[in-house]
């Protein structure tokens, strides 16, 4: 049977199982399965094989085999309904390796239509991606979505945006959508604004987790930082999103502990947070109060 033909059938799913586990961060699992895949198909050279193959040696820090084999399979198969979802992992590959010319020149390849059945990720951060090539190589900055919250703040940084921003789509007694995350701040500006500061400071000798294309991510722990609106228990896990290579914060929200995290957790006990303790309300939202926030209900 040729490998076109079982790529159609069964093994598809063990791909997909592999890539989603890829997204989560789950690499010891991706890593098995994709052990057993290639246990059970020792010669499969298929475009959809390769792409999820290149995208875990990405994943465990194999950058350049990863991009070798990214860049031979898109020469390979320009017409793949996937060109434009691998053109996007390269992309990505290239930016950690400092090779902005080169992902500019690939970027520039995306098919936007082509990613739109692709979860919104994909066109999204490509085109952050793209915004931010454009600035770092000195272009135009006349790109897509200069108007937008992230783009505005990857050309024209602004703390007071910043701190408005965040605070009005992570603070529950604000404009908190329950669509965007259960989790929320749920205190008032003046203490929010007192955090804010703090993790300023805090950034400064802090251990980033991981880079998205247009941004580093830092976690914190803060004991009681967010609400569960859905149970009203609490977490002490802020996310923090700066720009790249810089302390200038984009956002920061409360979020679950996982279980499983390989990402580090930087431990923060100041004199300010302790004030921040003391500010915040501990009363717990009515049900009226998270009904309306649901259903948004003024």
């Amino acid at each position: 049977m040729s490998d076109t033909k079982r790529i159609n059938r069964s093994n598809i799913h063990d791909l997909i199982t592999i890539s989603k586990l890829l997204t989560i961060g789950e690499l010891d699992k991706a890593q098995k399965y994709l052990k057993e895949y290639q246990d059970k198909y020792p010669d499969s050279n298929h475009f959809a094989y390769l792409s999820t193959y290149a995208r875990f040696l990405g994943c465990v820090g194999k950058y350049d085999e990863a991009i070798d084999i990214f860049i031979n399979i898109l020469n390979q198969n320009k017409k793949s309904n996937n060109v434009s979802e691998s053109l996007f992992y390269l992309v990505m590959l290239l930016l950690k390796k400092g090779k902005y010319d080169e992902a500019y020149s690939y970027c520039s390849m995306i098919d936007y239509k082509q990613l739109e059945n692709r979860p919104s990720r994909f066109t999204v951060n490509t085109k952050r991606a793209y915004n931010f090539l454009k600035k770092e190589l000195g272009l135009d900055s006349d790109v897509y979505d200069i108007d937008s919250y992230s783009m505005m703040q990857l050309y024209y940084y602004s703390n007071e945006l910043a701190k408005s921003h965040i605070y009005d789509r992570h603070n529950v007694d604000s404009n908190f959508d329950l669509e965007i995350s259960k989790y929320s701040f749920y205190i008032n500006y003046e203490s929010f604004e007192n955090l804010y500061s703090v993790i300023n400071l805090a950034l400064l000798c802090a251990e980033k987790t991981f880079e998205y294309a247009y941004g580093d991510v830092y976690y914190f722990r803060i004991k009681d930082i967010g609400i569960d609106l859905y149970d009203y228990s609490f977490t002490d896990i802020l996310k923090v999103i700066t720009n790249n290579n810089s302390f200038e914060i984009l956002s920061m929200f409360p979020v679950e502990e996982q279980k499983k995290f390989n990402g580090n957790i930087n431990e923060i006990i100041t004199e300010q947070i302790m004030e921040y303790h003391s500010s915040k309300s501990t009363k717990k939202v009515s049900q009226i109060d998270k009904f309306n926030k649901k259903y948004k209900i003024k």
